[in-house]
């Protein structure tokens, strides 16, 4: 998938970055977002949530990526969310020896989901569906 390669990657982390590089102020107060990622009930390993602003409902905000490490997220201080609709995507990360070779299936594709975060500090739990939808 076109969307999984490290320059898709990249370049969804600069559009996050640019996304977030609004005027300073009170009118854009970043908030904290943390929270468990469970799959088939138990915890995610290893992972990356990503938060894009659901333009199409008329978030503008900046976006947030952050790592899943033992099932858990949190986002950078100063670097989370603004609240409203935002685009939300799950990906695992499997687990690779020091050859850089993958030693564990990919549990899941992408999976994308849009919630309503809100405008405060939060903590907001994701169960990954058993059958992600892309």
């Amino acid at each position: 998938n076109v969307f999984d390669t490290p320059l898709c990657r990249i370049l969804l982390l600069a559009v996050l970055c640019v996304l977030g590089c609004g005027p300073s102020g009170s009118a854009l107060r970043r908030t904290a977002l943390s929270g468990n990622v469970i799959f088939k009930g138990h915890a995610l390993a290893r992972g990356e949530i990503s938060f894009a602003p659901d333009v199409s409902q008329g978030n503008t905000g900046p976006g947030s990526i952050t790592i899943i490490e033992d099932g858990r997220y949190c986002t950078q201080p100063g670097k989370g969310v603004v609240g409203g609709h935002y685009l939300v995507r799950i990906t695992h990360t499997p687990l690779e020896d020091e050859r850089a070779e993958t030693v564990e299936p990919l549990l899941f594709p992408p999976c994308e989901m849009v919630v309503e975060l809100p405008k405060e500090d939060a903590v907001r739990d994701f169960n990954v569906p058993d059958s992600p939808r892309r």
